[in-house]
């Protein structure tokens, strides 16, 4: 609720499309962040649970990925809010259910509680994706997709990357896991590092 009102506070600003792709921005940057938190120190989160669930932490990392795919569907979806289109956001929900009882109904069978973590991360990609290009359409606005998935993607390979180095050496792996978010924040702050102004000669 509150970010509906914030989107439609500011959406007779002269920056607000400027305001929207900056929000998405770091909102992003933030749940890549928390995504490595927990994915990365997932042997100190693994005592929130329960022991008799500890087993199911594996789909913790597709589950998040998920959610931020959802994230990013909801902060897309000021298009259909702010253009009066909320029929096709309402059929655009219809779709993504309508993809995840089918997805599940193979893959639950198959798979277990995993196929069932993959169909809801196909569900909401596939919302945001959607919901991305009919934004475009018919309220564009100019989001730094590269970025975007650029974030995503070091985040994905810096948990895979502790994978690989527990796996085939004998580092501590809460070191690793602290190197590799260092390193993520190193990034983002290489890349969000406001650009110096270059003085204009009279």
């Amino acid at each position: 609720m509150r970010q509906n009102l914030f989107f439609f506070s500011y959406s007779r600003q002269q920056d607000a499309k400027l305001v929207y792709a900056k929000v998405l921005n770091y909102f992003v940057i933030f749940c890549v962040f928390i995504f490595l938190l927990v994915t990365l120190f997932i042997d100190f989160f693994q005592y929130f649970v329960g022991e008799a669930y500890r087993s199911g932490l594996t789909i913790v990392p597709i589950l998040l990925i998920a959610n931020l795919c959802l994230g990013i569907h909801v902060n897309l979806s000021i298009w259909y809010k702010l253009t009066d289109r909320t029929g096709l956001g309402a059929w655009l929900s219809i779709a993504g259910a309508l993809l995840t009882i089918t997805l599940n109904y193979y893959w639950i069978p198959l798979y277990g509680y995993t196929g069932a973590a993959w169909a809801t991360l196909m569900c909401y990609g596939a919302m945001a994706m959607v919901s991305y290009l009919l934004g475009q359409l018919y309220y564009p606005v100019a989001y730094d997709i590269k970025r975007l998935i650029g974030y995503i993607t070091l985040g994905i390979s810096l948990f895979k990357a502790k994978e690989f180095a527990i796996t085939y050496s004998s580092l501590n792996a809460w070191l690793v896991s602290g190197l590799l978010l260092t390193v993520y924040l190193l990034f983002v702050v290489l890349f969000e590092k406001p650009a110096k102004r270059v003085p204009v000669s009279c």
